[in-house]
């Protein structure tokens, strides 16, 4: 009976390490769902905007503004002596968002 006791503990061995294998992920990366580019959200807001403005400004800070406010009207507010880049009859765009104290914020440099 040599070998006897080996063949049960060898066979337990190889159904134990195929339960493992196929417990480990397969090689091939995941089936991803496709991401839709150019998607976009629009939401209705009416209320006030805080916004930063910071660079060449004699008054530096932060302001509480109008949702709709133009640039023109947040530089001349914020004392701007350079508006460079900017298109003054625009609304105030998100593109600068960022979030501070728990709100979002528009960050502007001039």
């Amino acid at each position: 009976m040599k070998g006897g006791l080996n063949a049960p503990v060898s066979g337990v061995a190889f159904f134990a390490g195929g339960g493992a294998a196929a417990r480990v992920p397969a090689a091939a990366p995941p089936r991803a769902r496709p991401v839709y580019e150019g998607a976009s959200l629009s939401v209705a807001y009416e209320g006030d905007i805080s916004v930063i403005v910071q660079g060449d400004v004699s008054r530096p800070g932060r302001y509480r503004v109008a949702y709709g406010c133009t640039y023109a009207e947040l530089f001349a507010l914020a004392g701007a002596r350079s508006c460079g880049g900017y298109d003054l009859s625009a609304p105030l765009s998100f593109e600068d968002a960022v979030l501070a104290d728990g709100e979002y914020c528009l960050f502007i440099v001039v």
